[in-house]
């Protein structure tokens, strides 16, 4: 790949590593680095208290089930993480950890990003105040001097230079140790410190309207300059797709967005997207307040659910009217001859559609009952409230027609406690197929379980969205809402198994989108970052359990070979306890093997398996760890031992008690 063609991907890993660091740390002081550096900075950041605050955010309990225990677990991993630092610099223990914890304030700014053949030309700065400032420049500079990576110019300035390649300068003035792109930069930024720089960051218009108020928290960035870039590299090297792409985004006025701002507390966050003026996509999407009511139709267990509150009509009269002007949208040809189609196609026009939504619509993506999150229609549902169920009726109807001529098949239509069915049967398909259900203002584009459930949950038959925290308080008259269940999702991934036993039920994030032409400004009641905490110390926590979860592995490969000897020896029969597999008195497995002499140990849960096919040996499970501290560990019956998703551990469960009923004489005794 030549420099031209790289030079996109430098800045994407530049401007990532940037905003990562920014969101990865934290802390405060009287004047802040946005009155030093000048008003058109590309990006700046600043947080408070970096391990206080990540603890306070571990420590919310509406998100973990034992905060205690999650505060605890990231600051011993930090501890451990820095006493190995320690070791490996010659360092007394506890030294980095020392200087970490004494961390008050971090900011950075980057002013200037430039593309080269070479490294990226940058403009930034990082400034750290902590009251240990001399000590930890003391500590850098000496050991950069030492490695020949720096040369100290005196009145506590060091020049860095990394083989030749890349120069930075470290400087330490009272309790604040800064680190910038070059010497100006360190001294512009230090002569100014307590003080404000004429025309600076602090000052502007764009920067007080995207992080408006108490800038603790935040991340600011121009999104003008680097759409700017990113347009300028693509007209030079994206040849003729980005010839068609380009003009589609500048027509719906993504290049006039100006600005991010994002900000966060211990209780909510803010995110706010700003424009340089009316953003046609913004425009179309605009909508007057609503509420979350469509929001609570959905089970508790959602894994993301989104609703937006405009009037479906109003959208399509402001979208078609823009995307079908040839002077305005560069592909209203092609949407108009798709439009066409579609309405020929299914006997409607579009329009008559939208008028069904006229109170909005919602859509909402569900487990099934073993947890499980796939592309499958039974985890779909789409909802469209509407103020003319008989007009609704009549659409379902020609809608019906329509897949029918289309598909064969027939609909079946049915009237049940005051809702209309409208079911596709087709015996051709073996998977479900989405029907209709239309009750008194309300329809539901679903399969049948999925809309029996959403109607049962609306009927207060089981607990819904509403009855999660995160839910409660979101911000009213709002033109959309959405939600992400975050103990749903980890449910799904093997290597987050462990952190999923940290959730309470519930857990996810909720927020409230505002949108006009001109900006779109989304705000939650709890704050974004312990999104990004849970899962963080979900992955940090399997990673640092490997030695503990090899060892249980080890025990439950002991019991699955002992297991398949022993049905090898009875005939096929389960054994019915571990002391029959050998596993008593001081042969005993408990779990977890490597715990301290004061914790009692569990002993590992054996499973009854029944009549297996061979080739179903390596799924079917025959014993596991009785809690999923260390992950959902399972030992099977082909003698094989790993590690599950909880939706994995579950469907396997069921599936064999189901066998086993299955199989279970006609009044006889049932198997576990």
């Amino acid at each position: 790949m030549n420099a031209a063609l790289s030079s996109p991907a430098r800045a994407s890993r530049t401007l990532t590593g940037f905003v990562l660091f920014a969101l990865l740390t934290g802390a405060v002081s009287a004047q802040t680095l946005a009155h030093s550096v000048p008003a058109d900075t590309l990006v700046y950041f600043r947080q408070t208290d970096p391990l206080t605050r990540i603890s306070k955010l571990l420590g919310n309990s509406l998100v973990f089930s034992s905060p205690v225990d999650v505060q605890k677990d990231f600051l011993d991993g930090i501890d451990k993480a820095m006493g190995m630092a320690d070791g490996f610099l010659g360092m007394e223990v506890g030294s980095l950890s020392t200087y970490l914890r004494s961390i008050t304030n971090v900011e950075g700014a980057l002013s200037r990003l430039e593309l080269t053949d070479g490294f990226p030309e940058v403009d930034f700065v990082l400034v750290f105040q902590t009251p240990m400032a001399d000590k930890i420049y003391a500590l850098l500079s000496g050991k950069l001097i030492e490695e020949q990576l720096g040369t100290d110019l005196g009145n506590s300035e060091t020049e860095i230079d990394i083989m030749g390649q890349f120069g930075m300068s470290l400087g330490q003035k009272d309790d604040k140790l800064v680190l910038a792109s070059d010497q100006r930069r360190l001294r512009d930024t230090m002569k100014t410190f307590g003080s404000t720089a004429a025309n600076c960051l602090a000052q502007s218009a764009q920067f007080q309207a995207a992080v408006p108020g108490s800038i603790d928290n935040c991340l600011y960035l121009r999104v003008d300059t680097f759409a700017a870039m990113g347009r300028e590299a693509a007209q030079r090297e994206g040849g003729r797709g980005a010839g068609m792409v380009l003009p589609v985004l500048d027509a719906l006025g993504i290049f006039k967005i100006g600005a991010l701002g994002y900000k966060e507390d211990e209780a909510t966050s803010r995110l706010a997207v700003l424009a340089n003026g009316a953003i046609p996509l913004f425009d179309i999407l605009a909508a007057d307040g609503g509420d979350a009511e469509m929001l609570h139709s959905f089970p508790a267990d959602t894994a993301f659910a989104a609703v937006w509150c405009g009037n479906m009509v109003n959208h399509w009269k402001k979208g078609s009217a823009f995307l079908l002007d040839k002077s305005k949208f560069p592909g209203a040809q092609f949407v108009e001859e798709g439009i066409r189609t579609f309405q020929k196609e299914i006997g409607l026009k579009a329009e008559e559609i939208a008028a069904v939504a006229d109170g909005g619509m919602a859509f909402g993506f569900m487990p099934d009952g073993d947890g499980r999150l796939d592309d499958d229609p039974q985890h779909f549902a789409v909802l469209f409230r509407t103020s003319d169920t008989a007009k609704m009726k009549e659409v379902a109807a020609k809608l019906g027609e329509a897949v029918v001529r289309r598909r064969k098949g027939e609909v079946l239509v049915k009237e049940e406690g005051g809702v209309t069915w409208y079911e596709y049967v087709n015996s051709g398909s073996s998977r479900p197929i989405p029907g209709l259900a239309v009750g008194p203002d309300l329809g539901i584009v679903a399969v049948p379980e999925v809309a029996r459930r959403i109607l049962a949950i609306r009927a207060g038959q089981g607990p819904s969205l509403r009855s999660v925290d995160a839910t409660k308080g979101l911000k009213p008259g709002a033109a959309g809402y959405w939600f992400v269940g975050i103990k749903t999702i980890m449910a799904q991934s093997r290597e987050l198994s462990s952190g999923y036993g940290l959730l309470r039920d519930g857990a996810g994030i909720a927020g409230a989108i505002e949108m006009t032409p001109e900006r779109m400004v989304m705000t939650t009641n709890q704050p974004i970052g312990q999104v990004m905490n849970s899962f963080a110390v979900a992955g940090m926590r399997y990673e640092t359990q490997d030695a503990a979860r090899r060892a249980a592995l080890k025990d439950l490969e002991e019991i699955a070979k002992a297991y398949r000897l022993y049905r090898g020896q009875n005939n096929g029969k389960d054994p019915a306890t571990l002391a029959a597999l050998g596993f008593e008195g001081e042969k005993a497995l408990q779990f977890p093997p490597k715990r301290p002499a004061s914790q009692p140990g569990k002993p590992y849960v054996l499973c009854q398996v029944g009549t297996v096919g061979e080739t179903e040996e390596w799924r079917t499970i025959v014993a596991y760890a009785p809690d999923n501290s260390l992950g959902r560990l399972v030992a099977c019956l082909d003698g094989s031992t790993r590690t599950l998703s909880e939706v994995e551990f579950r469907r396997r469960l069921t599936t064999q008690t189901r066998r086993l009923t299955e199989a279970a004489p006609e009044g006889g005794e049932k198997k576990d």
